[in-house]
């Protein structure tokens, strides 16, 4: 092949042969290990001709499409979605179906094609290519729906379905009264077990962890005025079983109990700021919310997010 013909292989057409040499000489498994797939990574860029040809370096940025699975969310059961009359949730189960019954298990193509190195004849050729498949995937996945919905709105799920994912909701209540908050699941999970889960939350993310537990002792306690660091800790090891509880869980009973109900302006600012935020996400249903329990931290400055 020409120098220059070989610099303008969309990189597509790159990962589809290194990925079925690849196949045929590992039982047609993709890349499964680091190594291996350091391994995957080295044979695209050994393919170059010249040191300069980007085509071969964008195949090794987009590597690991090739053994990242797309699917739908675990959450999504076309039984239970079928049972809620919004066009959404139809949508959703057909989704499901799709991707259980088609041949490669995994989402509806789109037509659309990222920006690449390569020449116009080859990127039109491999743009109408998506096209064709994308079309043939579109009307596959339209035959799983159970009830009309507006072509437009089809098109626009297909088009955005990758990052669909489920985030169910709770009733509200105080800190700690949902029954999948970080204590409740200590609780009702009995053993070793028990261990592993709180020593995975609290090592993992041991500020927000300690913060929302000293938080869930802080409601279970409200009828005590003045609860003391002993019985805040008391309570939140009743939560998280025989685990030790590391010193951030200290610093934030300690905190807890110096002002157990005390309302800061800065805070109840940020909180509105925040609530209105996700109420907007929802009522115009665009948007990620956020999933779990959103633990902020003003005096440091640090957000996260645990029970996700």
């Amino acid at each position: 092949m020409d120098p220059t013909d070989h610099g303008h292989i969309p990189y597509v057409v790159i990962l589809v042969r290194v990925l079925e040499d690849w196949r045929a000489s590992h039982d047609g498994k993709s890349p499964q290990t680091s190594t291996e797939r350091q391994a995957f990574k080295k044979r695209i860029l050994a393919m170059k001709i010249k040191p300069d040809e980007e085509n071969f370096d964008e195949a090794e940025a987009q590597a690991y499409r090739c053994w990242t699975e797309t699917k739908a969310h675990p959450a999504i059961a076309p039984d239970a979605l079928r049972q809620n009359p919004s066009p959404f949730f139809h949508l959703l189960a057909a989704l499901k179906e799709f991707t259980d019954q088609s041949e490669t298990h995994t989402l509806p193509l789109t037509s659309a094609l990222p920006d690449m190195k390569s020449d116009t004849a080859n990127y039109i050729h491999l743009q109408r290519l998506y096209k064709t498949r994308a079309e043939e995937e579109k009307q596959a996945f339209k035959s799983h729906l159970r009830a009309p919905v507006d072509e437009a709105l089809v098109d626009l799920f297909v088009k955005n379905c990758p990052r669909a994912a489920g985030a169910p909701g709770q009733p509200v209540g105080g800190v700690g009264s949902r029954q999948d908050s970080v204590g409740y699941v200590h609780r009702r999970i009995r053993g070793r077990v028990v261990d592993r889960i709180a020593a995975d939350s609290l090592v993992a993310n041991p500020k927000e962890t300690a913060t929302h537990l000293a938080l869930s002792a802080l409601c279970a306690l409200r009828a005590d005025a003045s609860p003391t660091v002993e019985r805040l800790r008391e309570h939140v090891q009743t939560m998280v079983g025989e685990v030790e509880l590391p010193e951030a869980v200290d610093c934030a009973l300690g905190e807890i109990a110096r002002a157990p109900s005390a309302e800061l302006p800065n805070t109840a600012s940020f909180l509105g700021g925040m609530v209105a935020q996700e109420t907007i996400k929802m009522i115009t249903k665009q948007y990620v919310p956020v999933k779990g329990y959103c633990v902020i931290d003003l005096i440091d400055t640090w957000t996260g997010v645990i029970g996700a």
